[in-house]
């Protein structure tokens, strides 16, 4: 997570997979779509914003991203994880520490974690400072939309559980967009599916991806059983199942 770590991949990930509209950002409007944060006194106004759905490797929770990329490459992402549904209900989630030292902390259900980049990178800093405390507040959330608002404590430098902290606000009103084939929503852990229907989905993939399914499966199944198998379906299904 530190400048010459995995930032990097996650930055450059974004930067490529995000996709999203413009405007004057939330704020600007009821309707107005966008994502804007605040640090050290500036803002970034992101021209690229979106959420998108998924799974945990090992299918013990959905995941919810939302992300916010400025013109100038600047990025802000919260995570989160809920083994029920995504996206989550509106209401009040706590952002959790996302690094211990430069390693990643296990994240709790019903809890984001954060990684916004800073007005300015400190000297051998984070590019993107890692949570370690703070709350988001989902204002209103369907397939189509999810907006809220932000507060979080961030550290500046690794390692992160012995590091100056910052201070970031924002607020979001975002777009789906489809992640690696997951629909946008809603994903919900109460769906019809068992390990052996992703196994059905994974034997009936082309060719060409069905490696992908198959790791999916070896992943989940010995882990989660039946519930997390079908957690990863819904998340994966419509990218392998034909």
């Amino acid at each position: 997570m530190s400048r010459g770590g995995r930032v990097f991949a996650v930055l450059a990930v974004m930067a490529a997979g995000a996709c999203g509209g413009g405007g004057s950002g939330p704020g600007g409007g009821a309707d107005v779509d966008g994502f804007v944060w605040t640090e050290g006194g500036k803002t970034a106004t992101a021209t690229t914003y979106a959420y998108s759905l998924g799974s945990t490797g090992d299918g013990s929770a959905f995941t919810i991203s939302i992300r916010g990329i400025s013109p100038i490459g600047s990025t802000c992402l919260l995570t989160g994880q809920f083994a029920d549904a995504v996206p989550p209900p509106a209401g009040h989630y706590a952002i959790g520490v996302l690094l211990d030292g430069t390693t990643e902390v296990p994240q709790t259900d019903r809890s984001f974690t954060g990684s916004c980049q800073p007005s300015a990178i400190v000297p051998n800093g984070f590019v993107l400072d890692p949570s370690v405390s703070g709350e988001v507040v989902v204002t209103a959330s369907t397939a189509d939309r999810v907006a809220g608002t932000f507060t979080m404590t961030a550290s500046t430098q690794p390692p992160a559980n012995a590091s100056p902290t910052t201070a970031f606000t924002g607020k979001f009103k975002v777009g789906c967009t489809p992640n690696a084939g997951a629909p946008c929503g809603p994903l919900s852990a109460t769906g019809p599916g068992t390990c052996a229907d992703l196994a059905a989905c994974c034997a009936a993939a082309d060719d060409s991806i069905r490696q992908g399914c198959v790791s999916a499966l070896d992943a989940t199944a010995p882990l989660g059983g039946d519930v997390a198998c079908a957690r990863k379906l819904a998340a994966i299904k419509s990218l392998y199942c034909p």
